[in-house]
């Protein structure tokens, strides 16, 4: 795994508390394309993609009291993670573990559309959580 397989900046994920009052606010100054919100129950979120011309903001809001994206949203909201989109998450998930950065699960989860994820630890990367996100064609 080299940086030539890392393809490209995925999105930018954001928690917020009322994600249909983010999304009118971003159609209203922006005139802009979404896509959503739909529930993902596993995570317990409700998310939304602002659609850009080179890149998405992911709106994310938790569903339940409880969960990393509430405890998240209770210490500061806001910027959350940023995505890159890689080929093999598999691949990439022993290199990080070879060079000791902590990931949040042993093996890829689910996340939305069609796509396979896990996340870098924010402790491992110098304060930035990374989610690297294979897209399933």
């Amino acid at each position: 795994m080299a940086v030539d397989d890392i393809n490209l900046l995925n999105h930018i994920g954001i928690v917020v508390r009322n994600i249909d009052e983010m999304i009118k606010k971003y159609q209203r100054i922006f005139d802009i394309k979404v896509d959503g919100p739909i529930v993902m129950e596993k995570f317990q979120v409700k998310v939304a993609y602002i659609v850009f011309k080179n890149i998405e903001l992911e709106l994310i809001q938790p569903l339940k009291k409880k969960g990393d994206f509430y405890h998240f949203l209770e210490e500061m909201g806001g910027l959350h993670h940023i995505s890159v989109e890689i080929e093999d998450v598999y691949q990439i998930m022993e290199l990080l573990k070879k060079q000791d950065v902590k990931l949040n699960s042993d093996k890829p989860l689910e996340g939305a559309r069609n796509s396979l994820m896990v996340f870098g630890n924010k402790e491992s990367l110098n304060g930035v959580t990374v989610e690297f996100k294979q897209l399933r064609r």
